[in-house]
């Protein structure tokens, strides 16, 4: 028995060669025994946060203590400027603050080139290289824009998908659609293609 889409399934038969799973349902209680990964956040909830941080002014029912938290955060990130992205240099690491979500920041870090990415990403930022500056961001970010869903390289979603429960069902063929329809969201890639990038350089 296993629990899928919330109810039980009774398995019949296993077809390893083909990797396919014949079921049937069943009123029996069935089992989940794999890890579901955590997804990133959406796009619009980070700008959101970004909004936040470059509005002056805080919401009338926000508690003492979430005003002190609010006020905290906007003075550790004061170059934050709303609509427009950063560029930040510090003497430890070079992150580019986009404020655009995982799906798209793991977009850019793998496409930006080797020249520019450290290849890694969170929510918020793409880890740089030193090389990295805002104009040679911003004309890799425009060349993006342009390009067909086919020239991505896709590397962090590809690991992303191999953790994903029932993947080694997928056909291989498949496999590259279900990426593309996942990842590569064309309103995003134009929106980093067009997003001013400002260059802060932070002393230690």
């Amino acid at each position: 028995m296993i629990s899928l889409a919330g109810r039980g399934w009774l398995v019949k038969h296993v077809d390893w060669v083909r990797q396919r799973a014949y079921v049937e349902p069943s009123d029996a209680k069935g089992r989940s025994r794999w890890l579901g990964g955590g997804q990133g956040m959406h796009f619009d909830l980070c700008q959101a946060m970004q909004t936040v941080l470059t509005d002056e002014s805080a919401p009338s029912w926000l508690s003492t203590r979430g005003q002190a938290k609010l006020d905290e955060l906007r003075a550790s990130l004061d170059w934050v400027r709303k609509g427009s992205t950063t560029a930040v240099h510090d003497a430890e690491k070079h992150l580019w603050w986009t404020f655009a979500g995982r799906r798209l920041n793991a977009v850019l870090a793998a496409n930006l080139g080797a020249d520019r990415s450290a290849e890694d990403c969170d929510d918020y930022a793409v880890c740089l290289t030193r090389r990295a500056n805002a104009q040679g961001l911003h004309d890799r970010a425009a060349e993006l824009a342009r390009r067909a869903p086919s020239d991505f390289q896709l590397r962090y979603a590809e690991e992303a998908l191999e953790a994903q429960k029932f993947m080694d069902c997928v056909p291989p063929r498949l496999r590259r659609r279900v990426l593309e329809r996942r990842q590569l969201a064309k309103p995003e890639i134009e929106w980093a293609g067009d997003a001013p990038i400002v260059d802060v350089h932070i002393a230690s």
